[in-house]
């Protein structure tokens, strides 16, 4: 054993004997320019403007630049002199999900404190009554504060936001839980003069609204929100929303969002006296089948959009409703309307002559012929969505292109997403990069 180590180190020496190692000539070297030698080993030693340039790179609500400031004395005299690193800022913005110091963000508003004039905190789990109180108290000049689902934000908060903001224009409180219309009233009440925009979807707290009078307290309101979403059940929590007394002199309203909000006809009519400059009017699943108003109470409004998406039971005379209360229409959503028939829709082509785009998904009794009427005799009409609708065909499309074509209409869109009668073979079809997506082009 022994005299077998002996022989494989003996092999091994006179292996490495065999390979030496290569000798590089003076003239082979890399020359030696020095570079190295004069680069600083240390960021300290940099002057102060690279420093400076170098932490501009950083955002200023990230918790790295809040670090770099612990390192030293010199970092964090650098950073708390440096009126370039903190400038001047109109916006703030945190996304969701977003780590930020409250020490930071209490440094960021106060640098910029009467130059802040949005900040958009949607989604902050941390921002508390305490934070919003800061940041209002700091920044007088906010006109745009959005605390879209920040659950800890209480009517503690909007009793600081309307103390100290008097200039603000738009709020949003959405998915706010702990949000009751006592504090909206205290909200609109002290600091509603200049509100235009203010949106309130899902909150769980408005129950009762009955003593909210927007256009009393807000006379420039232009949007306002108050949607449920079927996510979180199809009851609205507002039980007792009364839309005539809450929309009572909003004369410059110009859109109004409610859906899943039980109403009746008579609060439609209502509404349109109270909002005549309103445009845009979103009522997902509110109005069930509305009977024809008297004619005393009937006028012509200047409503370009509507959008009656999951109203089940609308009829052919629910429709007629709407039609002839908005003649002017320009769009019109009509998706799962499962009652509705081919003489509603070929009623809305009749009176709203000026009606650009049309959405139809999901209504199943809407047959063949009224598709060809609709599409032949529209005049302004420029997209039709008759999506998984099964009596369209390969026939009906043509029908539509030859007769547009020999009118000289304008061209015209039909979107037939999940058609069981539409094959690619039989028509001219354009596929936006799926086979269950065609959209035909007249």
């Amino acid at each position: 054993m022994i005299r077998w180590f002996r022989t494989v180190k003996q092999r091994n020496k006179v292996g490495k004997e065999a390979d030496p190692t290569p000798v590089v000539t003076p003239a082979e070297q890399e020359p030696d320019t020095g570079i190295e030698e004069d680069l600083p080993k240390n960021i300290c030693v940099l002057p102060d403007e690279l420093v400076l340039i170098i932490f501009r790179h950083l955002n200023p609500l990230d918790a790295t630049l809040l670090n770099i400031r612990l390192v030293c004395r010199h970092f964090r005299d650098l950073i708390d002199q440096s009126g370039d690193l903190y400038a001047k800022r109109t916006s703030i913005r945190i996304r969701r999900k977003e780590n930020v110091s409250p020490m930071l963000l209490k440094k960021l508003v106060e640098e910029s404190s009467t130059s802040i004039q949005s900040v958009d905190l949607a989604g902050c789990d941390d921002v508390t009554d305490d934070v919003l109180h800061h940041v209002v108290r700091t920044c007088p000049n906010i006109r745009d504060l959005d605390v879209k689902a920040c659950g800890h934000v209480t009517n503690i908060g909007l009793r600081a936001t309307s103390q100290y903001l008097r200039s603000l224009e738009r709020l949003d409180v959405s998915h706010c839980p702990f949000i009751t219309p006592s504090g909206i009233l205290l909200l609109v009440t002290t600091a509603g003069g200049r509100l235009r925009k203010l949106q309130m979807d899902n909150c769980l707290g408005l129950r009762t609204c009955g003593r909210l009078s927007f256009g009393r307290y807000c006379p420039r309101l232009t949007h306002l929100s108050l949607a449920w979403s079927s996510d979180y059940g199809l009851q609205s929590p507002a039980v007792k929303l009364s839309i005539s007394k809450f929309t009572a002199r909003c004369r410059n309203l110009e859109s109004l969002d409610i859906s899943f909000n039980r109403c009746r006809g008579e609060d439609l009519m209502k509404l349109n006296h109270n909002c005549p400059k309103l445009r845009y009017l979103k009522a997902h699943h509110t109005f069930q089948d509305p009977q024809m108003p008297p004619a005393g109470l009937r006028g012509i409004f200047p409503l370009v959009v509507l959008d009656l998406t999951d109203s089940w039971t609308l009829t052919d005379g629910g429709l007629s409703f709407f039609l002839v209360c908005y003649p002017m229409l320009e769009e019109l959503t009509l998706t799962r309307c499962y009652d509705l028939r081919g003489r509603g829709v070929m009623q809305t082509i009749s009176s709203c002559r000026s009606l650009s785009r049309l959405v139809m998904e999901f209504c199943f009794y809407v047959d063949e012929k009224s598709l060809e009427w609709v599409g032949s005799m529209s005049t302004n009409l420029s997209h039709l969505d008759v999506s998984h609708n099964v009596n369209i065909t390969n026939d009906t499309v043509r029908k539509i292109r030859r007769t547009r074509s020999a009118n000289g209409r304008i061209p015209l869109v039909i979107q037939t997403r999940c058609c069981p009668g539409m094959t690619r073979r039989k028509s001219r079809f354009q596929f936006d990069g799926c086979d269950s997506v065609n959209m035909s082009i007249i």
